[in-house]
C-alpha cells in the first residue's frame, strides 16, 4: 500500500520555518517522505525572504526545507486510494 502524499501550502511552510512546533510535529508524524510542495511555493518563500530583515537566515531555512520535501508536478495526476 502506498502512503498518501501531502501537498503543503506556503502558509503552512512559513509557520514551520518560523518554528511552529505543532506544524513540525504533524509533518514528522506524516513522514517527511510524504510531503511535497508546488512550483509556486519556492517563489513565494524566496519573495518573502528577499523582503525580510533576515535574508541569509531565511534563505538557509528555505533551502533546508526544500531538500527534505519534494516537488509535486501540478500537471501530473495522482490517485490516492482512500479505502486502504
Amino acid at each position: 500500500m502506498m502512503k498518501p502524499e501531502f501537498l503543503l501550502d506556503t502558509d503552512t511552510l512559513i509557520y514551520w520555518l518560523k518554528g511552529d512546533k505543532n506544524v513540525e510535529a504533524k509533518a514528522m508524524t506524516m513522514g517527511l517522505e510524504t510531503l511535497s510542495y508546488s512550483i509556486i511555493t519556492p517563489a513565494e518563500l524566496y519573495f518573502g525572504a528577499y523582503n525580510s530583515s533576515h535574508l541569509e537566515r531565511n534563505l538557509a531555512n528555505i533551502q533546508r526545507l526544500i531538500t527534505c520535501s519534494k516537488f509535486c508536478r501540478l500537471t501530473r495526476r495522482r490517485r490516492i486510494d482512500l479505502d486502504n
